[in-house]
């Protein structure tokens, strides 16, 4: 399923690829990717820095996020996967805020 959402743009940053260790003592490797950063507004007026990854193989949602300013507003297009136990989301396009007048 997909869903939509109304963000502030602040930054995208490339992450390379590393390696941390779990809980656990292992290590786990994760590939590069760039880190969005945005701010959500909620209707209380409440603002929270939210983080989301875009692999570095998406090349053209890099260039089409990267063609915004800090502070734009975005509309960030997601894909819910739901599985038994959690849920991912995954950013899959980036749209601009068009601000609609009440009729």
């Amino acid at each position: 399923m997909q869903s939509k959402g109304m963000f502030v743009y602040k930054s995208l940053t490339y992450r390379g690829a590393g390696v941390f260790q779990n809980d656990e003592g292992k290590d786990v490797n994760y590939p590069a990717a760039y880190i969005l950063k945005v701010d959500e507004i909620t209707e209380d007026g409440e603002i929270n820095q939210r983080k989301f990854k875009v692999p570095e193989k998406a090349t053209k949602l890099i260039n089409d996020i990267k063609s915004f300013e800090a502070y734009d507003k975005i509309v960030l297009v997601f894909k819910i996967t739901l599985y038994d136990t959690r849920c991912s989301i995954e950013v899959v396009d980036v749209e601009p805020y068009v601000e609609v007048d009440d009729i």
